[in-house]
């Protein structure tokens, strides 16, 4: 427990949602709007006297690209005049936060984890669901699942559980909106017309 607060999973799926109605069935041009309804959450707390699982530690990262141009306009440049100032564009690359439990093998809770994880592989590719975590300082809002391990041992009754989550490059982007013209196979996406 750190800063006097629980640790917490939670987990958010959604299902998808065509936007088409009678009414729009009258329509000559009809748009395939693809919106996605949000289930309830699913909280996943880590209180160790509670679910058996403790948190061991954790790291937050924060990727940022930085591209200077240093020399932004080489033709103003002469002798004497004022500096001129470096132009500094920056880019997010990632938010990160890795998380490190410990478990009892006997924990019932490691089994929900798994299989809410094994939920979540089914849904990578149509991007309905995230997860945010929550613990002191540390938090991720709406993340993605980037890596998930579990080792267990037959020494002890203990079984490690790495969860990595990520915001960034790896994120899934928005479903393009469709449109469906008459007499076309498909559809052309929206500003492509």
């Amino acid at each position: 427990m750190l800063n006097g607060q629980n640790p917490l999973l939670l987990f958010q799926f959604s299902v998808r949602q065509n936007d088409i109605d009678q009414a729009g069935a009258k329509i000559p041009v009809k748009s395939e709007l693809r919106t996605f309804l949000d289930l309830p959450p699913i909280p996943f707390y880590l209180i160790e006297n509670l679910t058996g699982i403790q948190v061991e530690n954790e790291d937050k990262n924060v990727d940022i690209q930085s591209d200077t141009e240093t020399i932004a306009q080489p033709s103003l440049i002469v002798v004497g005049s004022p500096t001129v100032e470096p132009e500094i564009s920056q880019k997010g690359l990632s938010s990160n936060v890795t998380i490190n439990l410990t478990a009892k093998k006997s924990s019932v809770l490691i089994a929900g984890l798994s299989s809410l994880i094994d939920l979540i592989f089914t849904k990578v590719s149509s991007n309905e669901y995230s997860i945010s975590y929550f613990n002191g300082s540390t938090s991720i809002f709406r993340a993605r699942l980037q890596s998930y391990q579990v080792n267990q041992s037959s020494t002890n009754d203990l079984a490690t559980i790495t969860i990595i989550l990520t915001r960034g490059a790896v994120d899934a982007k928005k479903p393009t909106t469709v449109i469906q013209v008459p007499g076309s196979a498909g559809g052309t996406p929206l500003g492509q017309a």
